[in-house]
């Protein structure tokens, strides 16, 4: 069995994961060896010690291959019930021209214990939504991770001082994101799961899901007007570009609620594999939504989700232009968009005396991968390997990829070599397929 080594967060660390390097004192001396399998006991020593932030834990590749942070794991304290009960509710939703009372009751019913653990004095949510990225893009899904990266947002602007919401701020909030897509029930399965681009018609049709969502949400007495004002106006941007639903009034302001959503919208929509694009990194969703700051997006809540949300999970593995292969090696408390980075292997023989080398993402020595080359992130190197057959797919160039027209050989680390060989066999399996002698 291969392993893999990796830093985890003291704060992270769970009894039964082996020692990956031996752990100093301030002093230089032992107190954990290679090896060691730790207790609560340990963790909590460690965890005594304000000065280790960091441990270095080994683990099997077959747990690296589903993703060292697995997002399924990120959102605790909710059962999962909820999560069904709102696939049911989008799925007869399709079958409904407006909601029933008691089915919005029920759905808030159901949310307000979400408003509960993220607003209570230890969010716990919006620590693990930091690893939040790359899901499943049904309507359901996407709206169930708009809602809590909302409420997140909206729990980072208090804490942060941009915003004080109220408890109806709260729960409007919340059924306004979960609801936002609701139109989209109505929308063709053939157009909304489209693999490409769409036609200008095709567009035009998925435009007027936020029209069909508003006729829906309009009547129902039990739903807050600012709930429906997401629904109709989370496609309008602060400059009055974008679009509304048909038939509503113009707004003189667009709301804060309006404003936190549509820029959750657009982040979950960065982060998540569609049928056109790849999943990118929060680093290169946030990256974008700042690009707008201002003009399209409140810069202010675009700041409390860049506090609810890591640019770069610790972990995460990496691939720079030409080919380069990285992992995130630690992220510093003040600095989290700026983490130290290593590389571990490279497809060409041209980049192999980077080989070990560590470095700051945003400040690196000469002669290493800047941050304008980075490409793709995940959490494993199966995520980052699929990711590069996706881009591959998409018509990306191979050589701004991997650095050559056809890589011959893939050099890295010896703690990672096996594991990088068998995430990105499929670049070099056609190769060893004609290698192999004919059977007689």
């Amino acid at each position: 069995m291969s392993n893999i080594i990796i830093n985890v967060k003291v704060t992270d660390l769970k009894p039964g994961q082996v020692i990956g390097e031996t752990v100093l004192d301030k002093h230089g001396r032992p107190l954990l060896c290679k090896g060691v399998k730790l207790t609560s006991s340990h963790i909590t020593r460690l965890l005594a010690r304000d000065y280790i932030e960091y441990v270095k834990i080994e683990i099997p590749y077959e747990e690296a291959s589903k993703g060292i942070i697995k997002p399924a794991e990120s959102i605790k304290n909710i059962p999962p019930i909820v999560h069904q009960k709102l696939g049911r509710f989008f799925k007869k939703a399709r079958h409904i021209d407006r909601l029933e009372e008691k089915a919005v009751e029920e759905l808030a019913d159901d949310i307000h214990p979400l408003i509960e653990t993220i607003f209570s004095s230890e969010p716990s949510i919006l620590d693990n939504l930091q690893l939040l990225s790359g899901h499943d893009d049904h309507t359901h899904e996407h709206s169930w991770t708009v809602m809590l990266i909302s409420l997140s947002t909206l729990r980072a602007a208090e804490i942060l001082g941009i915003y004080r919401p109220t408890e109806e701020d709260k729960n409007s909030l919340a059924m306004g994101a979960v609801l936002h897509d609701i139109g989209k029930t109505k929308i063709p399965l053939k157009v909304l799961n489209k693999p490409g681009k769409l036609s200008p018609e095709e567009w035009q049709l998925m435009q007027q899901h936020v029209t069909f969502g508003y006729q829906m949400v309009k009547n129902t007495p039990n739903l807050m007007p600012l709930s429906k004002a997401i629904v109709a106006h989370h496609h309008r941007f602060l400059d009055g570009s974008g679009y509304s639903a048909q038939g509503v009034q113009d707004l003189e302001s667009i709301p804060n609620h309006v404003r936190i959503v549509t820029i959750s919208d657009i982040y979950d929509a960065i982060v998540s594999e569609r049928p056109y694009h790849v999943a990118a990194l929060p680093y290169h969703a946030l990256k974008i939504l700042y690009q707008g700051a201002g003009k399209r997006f409140d810069k202010r809540f675009i700041d409390a989700l860049s506090h609810a949300v890591a640019p770069f999970p610790t972990g995460c593995f990496l691939l720079y232009k030409d080919g380069i292969l990285a992992q995130v090696e630690e992220i510093p408390k003040k600095e989290k968009d700026n983490p130290v980075v290593r590389i571990i292997g490279t497809f060409t023989e041209k980049y192999t005396h980077l080989l070990g080398k560590t470095f700051s993402f945003q400040n690196p020595p000469m002669g290493l991968p800047t941050e304008d080359t980075l490409l793709l992130g995940s959490y494993s190197p199966m995520g980052l390997a699929d990711k590069t057959k996706g881009a591959l797919s998409l018509g990306k160039v191979r050589k701004d990829l991997l650095g050559t027209e056809e890589p011959t050989n893939l050099y890295a680390l010896r703690s990672f070599d096996d594991i990088l060989h068998k995430a990105f066999s499929f670049l070099f399996a056609s190769k060893e397929k004609e290698e192999q002698p004919a059977k007689s």
